[in-house]
């Protein structure tokens, strides 16, 4: 009975996530058979308190005897463990699938798991660094715009 007498709120309590979707840039480098580079533009889209999925588009080119251009379209929902923005970064772990297609060869399908994090905000924009296996595995950088709440 006392404890619910003296208990306070804690700042997570009273915190409300704006359900709002951005814009997202990366840029990335792969290793699979052969080494790739490219860029992708897509969408983080709040999903709940700990869940954003975020739809991609990426080109690159990859880098092999017989260079070749690709594009790739990729969801990945991503599992926030900081989503209240209580750290400096913010670790992710995600899952999601792809496909793939090359000029003159017939598209692939790909399951991905991606672990990130979400780092310190620059300048009204929030960079991020990301890992991700699927069809090789892929380094990535990107950047959003920063949520005025949460992540």
């Amino acid at each position: 009975m006392l404890a619910t007498t003296v208990a306070q709120s804690t700042g997570a309590q009273g915190f409300r996530i704006e359900p709002r979707v951005q814009p997202e840039f990366r840029a990335f480098a792969s290793a699979a058979n052969s080494w790739s580079a490219g860029a992708g533009i897509g969408f983080n889209v709040p999903a709940g308190t700990y869940l954003r999925v975020a739809p991609m588009l990426y080109a690159g080119r990859r880098v092999s005897d017989l260079p070749q251009d690709f594009v790739r379209i990729e969801i990945v929902n991503r599992f926030s463990l900081d989503p209240f923005r209580e750290a400096r970064w913010g670790p992710w772990v995600g899952a999601g699938l792809a496909a793939e297609w090359e000029r003159d060869v017939r598209g692939r399908a790909l399951v991905v798991v991606a672990l990130g994090t979400d780092l310190p905000g620059v300048s009204g924009w929030r960079p991020s660094v990301e890992v991700a296996i699927g069809g090789g595995t892929r380094v990535s950088l990107g950047a959003r715009p920063v949520r005025r709440t949460g992540r």
